[in-house]
């Protein structure tokens, strides 16, 4: 029997990898809308969000982000990653 909670831990996880690895996936699954690099946007868009500009008129950024049916924040955070070269 292991003496503390950190050996018992590590002894259930060398008996069972598996099962670490579908919790691990599992957890990444449910919170993987929280990343930033897996959300895809097109040329377009990128475009768009650079410029403020379509067809020649200025959109400000929540006009922008209704446009796009992207949040505010989003927006900005994709401009300023786009800006620092990310």
């Amino acid at each position: 029997m292991a003496k503390t909670r950190y050996e018992y831990n590590k002894k259930w996880r060398l008996k069972n990898p598996k099962k670490r690895g579908k919790g691990v996936e599992r957890y990444y699954n449910r919170h993987k809308y929280t990343r930033m690099r897996y959300i895809k946007y097109s040329s377009a868009d990128v475009k768009v969000i650079v410029t403020k500009m379509i067809n020649g008129n200025r959109y400000t950024d929540p006009e922008i982000a209704i446009l796009l049916g992207r949040s505010l924040r989003s927006i900005q955070m994709k401009r300023a990653h786009l800006k620092s070269g990310r």
